[in-house]
């Protein structure tokens, strides 16, 4: 289970550096392609802009629209994750083997 902590806590770390840079980099770039070397079929970046998107309150159309709801709901897939709790933020002198 620390072993899991860790990588847990060490992607949620990773994730958050990812978004800073890409914001720093989208900033930079403004509307121009960023890449490596600047030759050929070099791998680049470039801003992307998104719409917002549509979302739906589920519990309004259920409550208002009870037929439609029925008609245009679906249930995913039961999945199965680990979730840990009350565990302290592991350390990199934390072992891996328990």
């Amino acid at each position: 289970m620390r072993e899991l902590a860790m990588l847990r806590a060490r992607m949620k770390r990773d994730e958050e550096r990812a978004r800073l840079l890409g914001n720093e980099l989208a900033a930079a770039a403004g509307a121009d392609r960023i890449t490596l070397d600047g030759e050929g079929k070099t791998p680049f970046g470039q801003a992307q802009s998104t719409g917002g998107r549509v979302t739906i309150d589920a519990a309004k159309l259920k409550a208002e629209f009870p037929d439609a709801y029925a008609a245009c709901s679906r249930t995913s897939a039961e999945s199965v994750t680990f979730a840990m709790y009350n565990l302290k933020e592991p350390t990199n002198d934390d072992q891996s083997d328990e």
